[in-house]
């Protein structure tokens, strides 16, 4: 798939992920908690992948470019970094979680409109189709990497059941 398809598609699981947090009741802390948790794991993974394999490819491609796109990039999702570790500290009861979520949610908003709008066509400019299949295919198997269970556990999941 191609890498900006990819990560558009984590996009919008996430802006689901805030339709869902949106419509729960005011007393809902529960599934707030289960909502905050999905939006944290979906941003720590797709920040993660981006910052280890397609940012820096398009830095890279993009060196006679403006790459101060790609800066930015990075200096957004260390904002959104700093509201998910304040989130991670307050109970959904917490007056002021509802307000961080909601701040949380325009970072991410504004970080995905600039990257959709400037990243992904200073990608498409610079990459070609190739490279933006190949890239696509690099960042969902890290995706599943990080995904997945820890390598020690999949290992002992194939060893046969000792009974004693």
């Amino acid at each position: 798939m191609i890498v900006t398809k990819l990560l558009k598609q984590d996009h919008e699981k996430v802006k689901e992920l805030f339709e869902e947090f949106e419509s729960l009741g005011e007393r809902a802390f529960k599934g707030k908690l289960r909502v905050y948790r999905a939006i944290r794991q979906e941003l720590d993974i797709h920040t993660q992948i981006e910052e280890e394999l397609f940012y820096p490819a398009v830095k890279r491609a993009a060196i006679s470019d403006d790459s101060t796109i790609v800066v930015e990039a990075y200096a957004e999702h260390d904002e959104v970094k700093i509201l998910l570790g304040e989130l991670e500290e307050l109970d959904p009861q917490d007056e002021q979680f509802d307000a961080k979520m909601i701040a949380l949610q325009e970072k991410v908003e504004h970080h995905v409109k600039e990257e959709e709008r400037k990243l992904f066509a200073l990608a498409r400019k610079h990459l070609s189709r190739d490279d933006l299949l190949e890239l696509g295919a690099e960042l969902e198997g890290r995706k599943h990497e990080l995904m997945g269970e820890p390598m020690a556990e999949r290992e002992a999941s194939k060893r046969p059941e000792q009974r004693t």
